[in-house]
């Protein structure tokens, strides 16, 4: 929401996203236990990307 009370929003553009194979050492991680989401049973997965250019659009105001 802005000032006004309304609901923004913009549309970008972007090619699709290279991932990559990642390795991670996680020491704490309260992301699942603070949405209330169970820890899987199986080990996690890690990707990167190097990221890729966006086009950003003007935002538009949410019409009701």
């Amino acid at each position: 929401m802005v000032g006004d009370g309304s609901v923004r929003y913009l549309d970008v553009e972007h090619p699709r996203w290279s991932l990559s194979q990642a390795e991670a050492t996680v020491g704490t991680n309260e992301a699942l236990k603070a949405n209330n989401i169970e820890e899987p049973d199986s080990e996690p997965a890690y990707y990167y990307s190097l990221g890729v250019d966006v086009v950003r659009h003007p935002p538009k105001r949410l019409e009701p």
